[in-house]
């Protein structure tokens, strides 16, 4: 039996991240470090969520002009993110999964701290298993809900924040652990 697609994939693989799902970030693990820069900020939605705080000074960059004059916001400009240095940045972002390690590996490496928006399967497998050995994060905390990228349905996966900082050393297996609850008004997913 083949199974039908619901929708084609975004050749960008840009799919927008629901407020929900980053306000329930800062309301469960509130002493996250205050994020300065999404590199891959697609239309700016995490910039846009984030500067509804007062204290937040976030910009994004973003490869695709296109996406960036969507946003129509000062604060999303054109820029690769993977060529520009992070170094002294809190990274917020939702990376592209098509290559999304390379976007975790580059945080890791050079950000102050990063918190990106990932499938739970990411923590899978063999191949990722040294990475992640070598490289615990500090939290991980879990969307109780799947999110619509699309503003349609969900699709199969299950995702989280997963949090580093460069601040501290975390052994592995000794990350918070938190659950992002449903938000009032947003419909359940199975």
């Amino acid at each position: 039996m083949t199974r039908k697609k619901k929708h084609t994939r975004d050749p960008r693989d840009y799919y927008k991240t629901p407020e929900w799902c980053v306000t329930g970030l800062y309301r469960q693990l509130p002493s996250l470090p205050i994020p300065t820069l999404d590199p891959c900020a697609g239309t700016g939605e995490l910039v846009k969520t984030a500067a509804r705080g007062p204290r937040y000074k976030m910009r994004g960059l973003e490869l695709d002009p296109d996406l960036v004059a969507t946003a129509n916001d000062p604060r999303v400009t054109q820029g690769d993110g993977l060529a520009t240095g992070w170094a002294g940045e809190h990274v917020l972002m939702n990376p592209p999964y098509k290559d999304a390690m390379t976007w975790l590996e580059k945080g890791v490496r050079e950000a102050a701290s990063m918190c990106a928006l990932l499938r739970l399967g990411i923590l899978a497998g063999q191949a990722r298993r040294p990475w992640w050995v070598e490289n615990p994060p500090r939290a991980i905390a879990v969307l109780s809900k799947r999110p619509s990228f699309t503003g349609g349905g969900v699709d199969s996966s299950d995702y989280a924040w997963i949090f580093w900082s460069g601040a501290y050393h975390v052994p592995s297996g000794l990350a918070t652990l938190a659950w992002i609850p449903i938000p009032e008004g947003v419909g359940v997913a199975p």
